[in-house]
């Protein structure tokens, strides 16, 4: 299975930001765990609203350049790695286990001048003392010599993403 991009996490966030990439003419496979959302947007259903996104959707899935899946693909060619996911907050403690699990995933299949960006909101450092270790540590691979990492922090309105994606 072949895509330039996987993007972790197809809620409001990552799929927007998926139907944008893909306007683009950029392949795309999403990734979340919830199987419905899965199975809708395969049918061309989503509940989010944005001018645009719902024939750029059926584009995408009729010309294939739009794949869904629930499980990271063991074999890809992807060299971009976008992670989208929720980052729950109880008792006023950030919850990060979906994010350290896509890093978990990501690990599995970077390789040499892969670019992984993180959008989903976590503690200040944790880039720096949890997740880009966590990359090293599986593959031996060096942050800033061998791979590289964004930190870039989601700032769209829903009913505006698109243009904002286009704009900002």
């Amino acid at each position: 299975r072949f895509c330039d991009t996987i993007i972790f996490g197809l809620g409001f966030v990552g799929f927007t930001l998926m139907i944008h990439l893909a306007k683009y003419n950029i392949r795309v496979t999403g990734i979340d765990k919830d199987k419905k959302i899965i199975s809708n947007l395969k049918k061309n259903k989503t509940l989010i609203n944005e001018n645009g996104l719902l024939q750029i959707l059926k584009l995408g899935n009729k010309n294939k350049s739009l794949i869904f899946d629930n499980k990271t693909p063991k074999n890809s060619l992807a060299k971009i790695f976008i992670v989208t996911v929720g980052t729950p907050v109880k008792n006023k403690k950030v919850n990060i286990n979906f994010v350290e699990k896509c890093f978990n995933d990501i690990s599995k299949i970077l390789t040499i001048n892969s670019l992984v960006i993180l959008r989903s909101t976590i503690p200040v450092g944790s880039s720096r003392t949890k997740f880009i270790p966590l990359i090293e540590n599986k593959t031996k691979l060096k942050c800033g010599l061998d791979w590289h990492f964004v930190f870039a922090p989601e700032r769209t309105v829903e009913g505006n993403a698109l243009n904002e994606l286009d704009s900002l």
